[in-house]
């Protein structure tokens, strides 16, 4: 619960950032200031700050891992139910060709 809350507190502080950044910007072209290719220092260190809370609470909050080897899965399932998939049937073989007169 409190990753998420560190998520959601997170991605909040990254978008006031960018409102705060917008607000900036504008404020610069009315006030017909020449640089405005910097944003300020508060700014810049929010949207640092506010991402690493960001990344910290989805890591956190993130599901447990899966076992990638394949014994762990298949310890289960018998040989009969592991090779019963549609791509293992063949309709169309040779032995409709071979004993189609036997009958």
């Amino acid at each position: 619960m409190l990753s998420k809350l560190l998520a959601l507190v997170g991605l909040l502080s990254i978008l006031h950032a960018a409102f705060s950044a917008i607000q900036y910007r504008t404020y610069l072209k009315l006030s017909d200031v020449e640089d405005i290719n910097q944003l300020p220092l508060d700014i810049v260190l929010q949207c640092i700050i506010s991402l690493v809370i960001a990344g910290i609470g989805l890591i956190a909050s993130a599901p447990q891992f899966t076992p990638i080897a394949a014994t762990a899965k298949f310890n289960a399932m018998t040989y009969d139910s592991d090779m019963d998939r549609a791509s293992f049937a063949h309709c169309n073989h040779r032995g409709r060709a071979l004993f189609a007169n036997s009958s």
